[in-house]
């Protein structure tokens, strides 16, 4: 009566060593996938990073050649405003020559 017991005894000890055996490589299959998700999760946010820093650098870029084109823009209209300007000037000075050159 005493080798059943001591079968069924060290049958559950097996059995336990087992499960502890499994528990510990389910551990490690766990614990290797956790690592697998926060590294995709890094790369993840440091491309949203980027993303984000690329946009800002194109707003501000954008915003530069804005003000470039509004300055260029005032140029332009400085220069016919001059040309303006002296074409007046010229027409002046031609009528002034025709009065002196009749006179």
């Amino acid at each position: 009566m005493c080798k059943p017991v001591y079968i069924l005894v060290t049958g559950c000890q097996l059995f336990g060593a087992i499960a502890a055996d499994e528990v510990r490589t389910l551990a490690q299959r766990t614990q290797a996938s956790t690592e697998k998700i926060r590294q995709s999760i890094e790369k993840r946010q440091n491309a949203a990073s980027a993303a984000t820093r690329l946009s800002d650098e194109g707003r501000s870029r954008a915003g530069d050649t804005l003000e470039q084109t509004e300055a260029t823009g005032s140029a332009i209209r400085n220069v016919e405003s001059a040309a303006g300007e002296l074409d007046e000037l010229s027409q002046s000075l031609d009528e002034m020559l025709r009065h002196f050159r009749i006179a």
